[in-house]
């Protein structure tokens, strides 16, 4: 299209967000506010491309499903994994803080994102599944 003006705008308003939110955010939530913040601003940023994109192209409706699947999808994995920290920490409290916990949170994010993804059927989620599951029988 030629535009390079609009998404070098987006992307500004993108970090303003995710400053914003993220230094909001790190106190309470600590490095899961971080992750909130990242959230928020690629919500934000998908939103106005989204928008601004159906604008000069038409219909746009595909863009909008896919973007509130994915919304949906990482609110439901964000609370999984807050709630699955929650619940681990209290059951050992030594765990508060590690590069272990943050990789359980982490891996929890993703599976709970992807099967929610690809339960309400993204076309991406399965399209990346259905890879993987070659890639598995291939060995």
């Amino acid at each position: 299209m030629g535009d390079t003006k609009t998404p070098t705008i987006v992307s500004a308003i993108d970090l303003v967000v995710f400053v914003v939110v993220a230094l909001a955010l790190r106190g309470t939530w600590g490095h899961e506010g971080v992750s909130v913040a990242v959230f928020a601003s690629t919500a934000v940023q998908a939103g106005l491309l989204a928008l601004l994109a159906s604008r000069k192209l038409g219909s746009g409706l595909g863009i909008w499903k896919a973007a509130l699947g994915m919304t949906a999808a990482a609110l439901v994995a964000a609370g999984a994994a807050r709630g699955l920290e929650m619940g681990a920490t209290r059951l050992i409290p030594s765990l508060i803080h590690g590069r272990f916990v943050d990789l359980v949170m982490l891996t929890a994010f993703a599976v709970v994102y992807g099967a929610f993804t690809w339960a309400i059927g993204l076309e991406d989620a399965r399209t990346l599944t259905g890879a993987v599951a070659r890639r598995l029988r291939k060995r």
